[in-house]
């Protein structure tokens, strides 16, 4: 079993995975909303003691704290683009896997969207082939599609609010909360504000 946090280009058990065997399996664990990849030190544990070394458990760190304000579009660009770099350093994987926590599952689902779509061909055979920021190719697994290349397993979230969340009195609380706390409210907590706000709407606009 390997772990990986922070950057992906500088990880040491990235590094070696180029000169022997590594594990086939990534599993992309993304945190919520004013969180950094520390927050998943007891899940990375369970995980690393119930899987096997075939496995490469990596905590991604493209959104920590206020990056995660910077709404879900962008936020998925960077996760998309954090695991293109994780896939194209560790040799050998051929599958991969989401756990995400809150808004990070947003996250996840616009960064897999991303990443689908960057699938360029499939083969004759049906394996699937997926350029590189490079411009070079990468050939991975079979399947229905792929996900930067690899085939997708699971996609597991944690209180994520893939609907959006019902009810005007809610908006109506974070109207409140704003003109209350307004003389005091900084850039990133307005940020904040403007995030909840889409996250309320978001059942009806997509």
């Amino acid at each position: 079993m390997s772990t990986g946090r922070g950057s992906p280009v500088s990880c040491s058990s990235m590094e070696a995975s180029k000169s022997k065997p590594g594990p086939e399996h990534l599993i992309v664990l993304v945190h919520g909303i004013m969180a950094s990849p520390s927050d998943w030190t007891y899940g990375e544990a369970v995980l690393k003691k119930r899987l096997g070394d075939n496995f490469f458990i990596y905590a991604s760190s493209s959104n920590i704290y206020a990056k995660s304000f910077d709404g879900i579009n962008v936020a998925g660009r960077r996760l998309a683009k954090e695991v293109l770099d994780v896939v194209q350093k560790m040799a050998g994987l051929k599958k991969i896997s989401f756990i995400a926590h809150s808004l990070g599952g947003l996250f996840a689902r616009y960064a897999i969207s991303i990443l689908y779509s960057q699938q360029a061909k499939e083969t004759g055979s049906g394996a699937s082939v997926m350029l590189t920021s490079g411009g070079s190719e990468i050939s991975r697994t079979s399947g229905l599609g792929a996900i930067a290349g690899l085939e997708p397993t699971n996609f597991i979230t944690l209180a994520t609010p893939h609907l959006g969340v019902r009810g005007k009195n809610q908006v109506g609380v974070q109207h409140a909360l704003n003109y209350i706390c307004e003389p005091f409210l900084t850039s990133h907590l307005i940020l904040v504000a403007l995030e909840a706000k889409a996250l309320f709407w978001c059942l009806t606009n997509f």
